[in-house]
């Protein structure tokens, strides 16, 4: 073979131009609010717990643990969810036993 594309990178040379990496230019994304952190750990943790369960056997469908904690496929509150907190692990459970 007499191409060398595998080899990474070529090296640096004094004649090389240096290079910065302005990122001033570009709009800093807005801080999530507390209720878009919510559902994104309301998500990752029925995922969790799905994955849990998987490994001893059937596991839930992950709209289904997000329904029994009170939230949307999009993790966000449903206004007929339950009225008290369900963890992920036990909503899992009861979407199971459903």
């Amino acid at each position: 073979m007499s191409g060398n594309s595998a080899a990474g990178p070529k090296p640096r040379t004094d004649r090389d131009e240096p290079t910065t990496d302005n990122d001033s230019d570009r709009p800093t994304p807005p801080e999530p609010t507390g209720e878009e952190v919510a559902a994104a750990e309301a998500v990752a943790g029925a995922r969790e717990a799905c994955f849990t369960l998987s490994r001893d056997g059937p596991a839930p469908r992950l709209e289904d643990v997000l329904r029994q904690m009170g939230r949307g496929p999009d993790g966000y509150e449903i206004p007929d969810g339950p009225d008290e907190f369900v963890p992920a692990p036990e909503a899992a459970r009861r979407a199971l036993d459903d």
